[in-house]
């Protein structure tokens, strides 16, 4: 008990002092002590896209010593970006006694590697702060972080592109990352599909089982659904229970498959919900954008998979509907 300025002092608790009008609750029921140490050394390597459909992406430079950037699919780092070439450039580390190195080193690119302005034509160090540009759009930060200050980063840039209840991506994350793939799309006259699927009588669902128990349901969809897809497909929540997913570089009759590969595997799924058993099924619809297709806009697209699924929906639900604009690949 506390008389005046006096504390009875208690083992493991940490006193109230009415004279410091501070208050610490007992260090047993708050874990580890979150009083801030001395910085730990900053050793990690931290890329962070500074423009383009996926700016503010957080690239690590982990423990593989080296990473590439470019367009194509071989690369380490996928960036849509149409004109870099398809390995751009290397970013590697090197370990000396005393500290952890960062270079970076063009990979023989058409429209060049630049750090600070400058292009460069050899290995060139980066340091903390460094500006990289890649061909004439693209532009990184680097910088070095400890391995804390990575890992919020890193938490921070996931919680603004997912949907929080699915793990999806959000509206915002897939509305860029479309206007992009379309651009390219165009430019370099590469086939681009996009589907939008919903789930068949979710009211119904809601209704009957209630709001958390659709909660799962949408959880569970999108993993089956994502593991149906492959890992450069783009998978997001466009609104409520329907989700669309982004195909590049396909053909007509793949993203039919794929289309049909994502809806038995929800057809096949069983949510386990308090004991009950509750199924679902989707319905979907496609728009597939030939290389010789002529669309203005993405919004055109997402209108033709729109009706497309509208169709699905009218023919029955639990289907696929795929249509081509400009003609056969």
């Amino acid at each position: 008990m506390t008389t005046g300025n006096r504390t009875d002092e208690v083992p493991g608790r940490l006193s109230y002092r009415p004279e410091q009008s501070t208050l610490v609750d007992e260090v047993e029921a708050h874990g580890p002590s979150l009083v801030p140490h001395a910085p730990a050394e900053k050793n990690r390597g931290i890329l962070t896209l500074l423009t383009g459909a996926l700016q503010g992406t957080i690239i690590p430079i982990d423990e593989r010593n080296d990473l590439t950037l470019g367009r194509g699919k071989e690369a380490a780092v996928l960036i849509p970006d149409p004109n870099l070439s398809r390995i751009h450039a290397r970013v590697f580390r090197r370990q000396t006694p005393t500290r952890t190195e960062f270079y970076i080193e063009d990979c023989g690119s058409t429209n060049g590697t630049f750090v600070a302005g400058q292009r460069i034509t050899t290995p060139t160090a980066l340091g903390d702060g460094s500006r990289v540009g890649l061909g004439r759009r693209t532009v990184l930060r680097f910088s070095l972080q400890d391995a804390l200050e990575e890992e919020a980063l890193i938490r921070v840039h996931e919680s603004a592109l997912r949907d929080r209840l699915t793990g999806a991506y959000n509206r915002g994350a897939f509305d860029d990352r479309l206007s992009s793939e379309f651009q390219t799309s165009r430019t370099r006259g590469t086939p681009l599909a996009l589907l939008l699927f919903d789930i068949d009588h979710f009211k119904s669902l809601n209704d009957n089982y209630g709001h958390q128990a659709g909660d799962a349901v949408l959880r569970d969809v999108v993993q089956s659904a994502q593991r149906a897809l492959r890992p450069e497909d783009v998978l997001a929540r466009y609104g409520g229970e329907e989700f669309a997913v982004i195909l590049k570089n396909v053909s007509s009759r793949s993203v039919h498959v794929m289309a049909e590969r994502v809806r038995v595997a929800v057809e096949e799924l069983q949510i386990d919900w308090q004991g009950q058993p509750i199924r679902a099924t989707i319905s979907v619809g496609g728009a597939y954008l030939a290389r010789t297709a002529v669309i203005e806009e993405p919004s055109a697209m997402v209108a033709a998979a729109d009706e497309a699924l509208y169709q699905a929906k009218h023919q029955g639900r639990n289907r696929v509907v795929l249509v081509t604009r400009g003609g056969p690949e």
